[in-house]
């Protein structure tokens, strides 16, 4: 309601006919010298009550809730009724979006058959990229992949990968860790559809193959690092201790490939997370950080 207020009384002061029309309240306060108690109470109480004024003939109903409605409380009384209103069409809204995803489903099947036969990148990348739109819209993946045959098919692309037999692999990189990162939240009969662990030992895998770094690697990161210490920093139901060995497994990756710029990035999430945190461990890792770089800079 503050911003409300601020935003209609600037639209006031913009207007033309300000001039002219000049309220009640603007003019009882036009002979004081301007001064603190006039910043702080006077000048916001008038724009406030200019307002409201100005607001008046719409707080007002019926003559039969006259008396509910008329004022701030009626006012504040009648966005809880439209807001109540608004809550029950959104519910109907996301009912018939959850029936408009379900005519695309024959659709998402056909996707998944082309991904599995195909060895076009592009097509993959786009199939992924389709995948993940819908696991963020809440689509429920076990449905699609009952029997994860699609995804037990991507991580054994892996094995395909870390040998280098797939010309131009490094495209799907991103997207396939990002996709997996999603399934991290999926469950599959109370457990989830692929574990955390499961996707640093694949990012680890990549790195111990020998493949390029700048193409591989730093891509395959970059999602495990946004989840885990960006999106799981707010998330209390994950184990504190589980997640911290998580993240001492990134971090050690990370430190390892700290001379790619990329990586520098990386490290401004890390550190911001550690230092919300724990004090300690933030000044510890800013010194393995800075004690790292400044051979680098020699």
């Amino acid at each position: 309601a503050l911003f409300f207020t601020n935003m209609a009384s600037a639209q006031d002061l913009s207007s033309p006919h300000h001039a002219r029309k000049t309220g009640k309240a603007a003019r009882l306060t036009s002979n004081m010298k301007p001064g603190l108690y006039h910043d702080c109470f006077i000048a916001p109480y008038t724009q406030y009550t200019q307002c409201l004024a100005s607001m008046g003939p719409k707080l007002t109903t019926t003559p039969d809730t006259e008396n509910e409605s008329v004022g701030v409380f009626g006012w504040i009384k009648t966005r809880a009724d439209r807001r109540a209103s608004m809550t029950s069409k959104s519910s109907k809204d996301k009912t018939a979006v959850q029936n408009y995803i379900r005519l695309f489903e024959p659709l998402v099947i056909r996707a998944l058959k082309q991904y599995t036969v195909s060895s076009c990148v592009v097509l993959q990348q786009q199939v992924l990229h389709l995948l993940a739109q819908l696991v963020q819209l809440r689509v429920n993946y076990c449905l699609l992949d009952s029997d994860q045959i699609f995804l037990n098919f991507v991580i054994k692309q892996f094995e395909y990968l870390e040998e280098g037999l797939v010309k131009g692999y490094e495209v799907l990189i991103p997207h396939i860790f990002n996709f997996l990162v999603l399934l991290s939240y999926e469950r599959f009969h109370s457990k989830p559809v692929i574990a955390m662990p499961k996707i640093i030992q694949l990012c680890d895998g990549i790195m111990a193959s020998g493949q390029q770094a700048s193409t591989h690697i730093v891509p395959a990161l970059k999602p495990l690092v946004h989840d885990l210490f960006i999106l799981r920093a707010n998330n209390k139901s994950e184990s504190a201790k589980e997640l911290d060995t998580q993240r001492e497994v990134v971090v050690s990756m990370l430190l390892r490939l700290i001379h790619y710029s990329q990586v520098l990035e990386m490290f401004t999430a890390v550190l911001q997370q550690a230092h919300r945190e724990n004090e300690e461990k933030w000044k510890r890792l800013s010194r393995q950080v800075v004690d790292m770089i400044l051979p680098l800079l020699a």
